[in-house]
């Protein structure tokens, strides 16, 4: 008789970061790496460094990764990263600097990366949030027409 060995139990993946995901991952190993994304933010070589805790070539983990959720392994990052900052840009005070510092990106990759995924830069997103968008006469005043 074999000993019944009981299944990893998956690792909890925060919901804000599986609403990321066009399809709900299932794979173990998948979702260790989902988990663990968010506290690697600010880390380089994180493909290697999540197939390793996951005990996974980078190959076998780019290809799993890609087909649980939909997404690269760089892309995924990239948007939890932007997901993180905005976040924190319509929560916390921080500048817009320690903000790209927390995300793990410069200041000018995360404005410009921020605009391209949600159409405005970060200043702009942080004053809509709070209500504080200007009016379209003080916009007109700021920038007369020539």
């Amino acid at each position: 008789m074999h000993p019944v060995v009981p299944k990893a139990k998956a690792p909890r993946v925060p919901e804000g970061i599986l609403k990321l995901c066009p399809v709900r991952p299932t794979e173990p190993r998948v979702l260790k790496v989902l988990a663990e994304i968010e506290e690697m933010l600010r880390e380089r070589d994180v493909a290697s460094e999540c197939a390793r805790r996951a005990g996974l070539s980078e190959s076998r983990l780019s290809h799993l990764f890609k087909a649980a959720t939909g997404w690269t392994l760089r892309d995924y990052r990239s948007g939890v990263r932007l997901e993180v900052g905005r976040q924190l840009l319509a929560s916390s005070s921080l500048s817009i600097k320690e903000i790209a510092a927390q995300v793990g990106m410069s200041p000018t990759h995360f404005s410009r990366a921020f605009k391209a995924a949600l159409g405005r830069p970060p200043r702009a997103y942080r004053l809509g949030v709070r209500g504080n968008l200007p009016s379209d006469r003080q916009l007109a005043a700021q920038h007369p027409s020539s």
